[in-house]
This record gives structure tokens, sequence and C-alpha cells, in this order.
């Protein structure tokens, strides 16, 4: 498994792999799931809370990410998280490496 490390950037952490990166926000206490390549901006899917630790343990696979998400968003969700299902159908036709697989 590749070495991941989070990142300081400004009031966020960042875990960042391949097409796709974990962004806690210290000061909202809100951590995003964002998959790069997406559409002109990348959605945020946001869960209330620190949950680092559980996306630090899946961060090498995107799919495991999606379900943690998937999991936890009716009681988590923050207000700001994108209000469409993360596109599943879309990232499978992606290449490989911009997917995390």
């Amino acid at each position: 498994m590749k070495a991941y490390t989070w990142i300081r950037m400004g009031r966020n952490t960042v875990l960042e792999a391949d097409g796709y990166y974990v962004s806690h926000n210290m000061a909202e206490n809100e951590t995003a799931l964002v998959i790069n390549n997406l559409g002109v901006m990348n959605p945020y899917w946001i869960l209330s809370g620190d949950h680092r630790e559980e996306y630090e343990k899946r961060i090498d696979k995107l799919d495991s990410c999606i379900e943690y998400f998937n999991l936890h968003k009716d009681k988590y969700e923050c207000t700001w998280s994108n209000p469409d299902p993360i596109p599943v159908d879309k990232l499978k036709a992606m290449p490989e490496n911009a997917n995390g697989k």
C-alpha cells in the first residue's frame, strides 16, 4: 500500500490520492470527499465531524471511500454537501489511475 500523508493547507488538512482527495476543515469540523475531473468544479461530498481516521484507512480505494460516505451520509451529511449522489457509473468509465483502483 502506498504511504499517504495529511498536508496542512490553511485551515484544512488534505489527504490526496490518485484522482481524489479527502479534506478536513478544522474550523467547521467537516470532512469532504472530493473527486477530481467530474466537471468544471469538483463536487464535495461532506460529512459533519472529523472522519479523517476512517477515510485514511480507505484512501487507497475510492470505492471504499464512497462506501464510507454512503454509509454515514444519513446521519452526518453536511448542508454544504453536493446533493447529488456520487456518480459511480461515470467513475467506472474513467481510466484506472483516476479512480483509485
